[in-house]
């Protein structure tokens, strides 16, 4: 538990001054964590201990998506929990907004210690997000317009917990809008029917702490991430496309190769299928916003 400790924040101590923002001690515990005693001790915790920061890798479909985060598309967002964390804990986290109808390009940008799943309007659009190192991006292949929830299950292991969360989208004007996390996020410790979809009243659930900020493009605890995963409709058939990829690599025989060259094919005609059917709604959604004009 120690040396994840230890992991966790070492990338705290290697933030550039720009990352970690203005004023003094930027580029410190003390600019990211609020509370001032606690950055103190994690600091006196990785004195002598040469972690380094973390690397940043993305491959694939994930480099393409990764490059497409625009530097300037959000400000930071705010580490949010429950007013305390501890050991094997869970917390359900919501935030209702309204998404102007013809809104478009809509994604949600995350990063969470330890684990969570996401929902959006009672949808559930990706779960096992397990690790608090990888930035995790998911496109919505069906962007929610008019009254909009964005809903997280999260859960802590061990130590400490953080969620860091960028919603964006696009007006049909084209102009970038975003919402983070922050104190206007709601939060409860027990799972209520119906939490995660529009309509619940969370008017008695706590406001969610903040804990500290994360820059943008930052994993939870504002380090470079040591990923950048794309997660979307495509993604199972990616997976599929890529382990028949590796199978036709190691096939010695035609047979074996025809076989792979075959699973390739379904999975890439499966993919088409699901580009086809966004780019039908995306289209659908503009020609909606068009007749209610």
């Amino acid at each position: 538990m120690i040396r994840r400790l230890l992991a966790r924040f070492s990338c705290l101590l290697t933030l550039s001054p720009a990352a970690a923002g203005q004023g003094e001690g930027q580029g410190t515990l003390g600019a990211i964590i609020h509370d001032a005693a606690f950055a103190t001790r994690l600091a006196r915790i990785l004195e002598g201990h040469n972690t380094g920061p973390l690397p940043q890798k993305a491959v694939g479909a994930d480099a393409k998506t990764a490059s497409s985060l625009e530097p300037t598309a959000a400000g930071p967002a705010a580490m949010i929990w429950a007013g305390s964390h501890r050991d094997g804990q869970e917390v359900w986290l919501r935030r209702a907004l309204r998404v102007p109808e013809g809104s478009h390009s809509m994604r949600i940008v995350l990063s969470c210690d330890n684990e969570c799943s996401v929902f959006v309007n009672g949808k559930e659009v990706a779960t096992g997000l397990d690790r608090w190192e990888v930035l995790n991006i998911i496109d919505l292949d069906a962007p929610p317009t008019g009254e909009t929830v964005i809903a997280v299950h999260a859960k802590n292991l061990d130590g400490p917990a953080a969620l860091a969360l960028w919603f964006l989208w696009k007006d049909e004007k084209g102009e970038a809008h975003s919402i983070t996390t922050n104190a206007e996020w709601r939060v409860s410790e027990t799972e209520v029917r119906g939490w995660e979809s529009v309509g619940f009243d969370a008017s008695k659930w706590a406001a969610a702490t903040e804990q500290g900020v994360t820059p943008w493009t930052r994993v939870v605890y504002g380090g470079e991430p040591q990923r950048i995963r794309a997660v979307n409709q495509l993604s199972d058939h990616l997976d599929a496309i890529d382990a028949a990829l590796w199978d036709l690599r190691a096939a010695s025989d035609p047979e074996a190769q025809l076989r792979s060259l075959d699973a390739i094919e379904r999975a890439m005609m499966r993919a088409r299928a699901v580009v086809w059917s966004r780019r039908e709604a995306i289209e659908q959604a503009k020609r909606e916003a068009r007749s209610v004009r």
